[in-house]
């Protein structure tokens, strides 16, 4: 389970994506699972393929979810690690991988974790906003191409009689 101090660390960064990106910012997705480590963690089905951890990549997602798309920063890099330090406090993996997408305008990135002794899988997917085009409307979501969440329809004022 993740603590109130890795929870309000990734609400503060959710909350400055959503700033920085008014058409929606970043959401988190927490996965825990029991006796799954050895049959999840490793999945040669998954797309991207996870690999070994990228202090760079990950802070370079954290910093584009911020919405500064410059050089990455080693205070981006120090996020990073310190995320990860806390996902470790939390959660005691054995093991982590990462896997990272960067397709220009979208980076989806995830965090695998797995603790043997207790053959536990734990997953912090992170998605960057999506824009796509449905039938001439345009749709924004964040978990992946086949899950849209409609932007929150504005209020009108209603014309008086």
């Amino acid at each position: 389970m993740l603590s109130n101090q890795t929870l309000r660390f990734l609400d503060a960064l959710c909350q400055t994506s959503h700033e920085a990106h008014p058409e929606g910012g970043t959401l988190w997705t927490y996965l825990e699972g029991a006796n799954q480590a050895h049959s999840k963690f490793r999945d040669p089905r998954r797309t991207p393929a996870a690999g070994p951890l990228n202090f760079e990549e990950l802070g370079t997602w954290l910093q584009w979810a911020r919405g500064d798309r410059g050089p990455t920063t080693d205070a981006s890099i120090d996020m990073a690690k310190r995320l990860l330090a806390l996902l470790r406090e939390d959660l005691s993996p054995d093991e982590v991988l990462w896997s990272f997408e960067d397709a220009g305008s979208d980076m989806h990135a995830n965090i695998y974790m797995a603790r043997a002794s207790d053959n536990r899988y734990f997953a912090l997917e992170r998605n960057s906003p999506l824009k796509a085009v449905v039938d001439g409307r345009v749709l924004y979501g964040v978990m992946s191409a086949t899950c849209w969440s409609r932007p929150k329809p504005t209020r009108q004022a209603r014309p008086s009689q």
